[in-house]
């Protein structure tokens, strides 16, 4: 069976700054300092990833998990 025009991506975001984050208190600046880019991620971030792998600039992209997380996940 060929399936044709079929992409199957994730997005798998790391810390974003929403109200759940917030409970966190002081630890969420020590989060956002050990992530190599020094801050969180915002809604926006998560959106416009989903954006780009549901329009045509990601015809060819499939299979992927895109991690928009600052550089957390290579600093632990």
């Amino acid at each position: 069976m060929v399936t044709q025009g079929v992409r199957v991506n994730a997005v798998a975001p790391g810390w974003i700054d929403t109200a759940l984050v917030d409970a966190l208190g002081d630890l969420k600046a020590i989060v956002a300092f050990q992530t190599p880019m020094s801050r969180l991620g915002d809604t926006d971030d998560i959106a416009w990833a989903a954006v780009y792998l549901a329009s045509d600039k990601a015809k060819v992209v499939t299979g992927q998990v895109l991690s928009p997380n600052a550089g957390w996940y290579m600093s632990q």
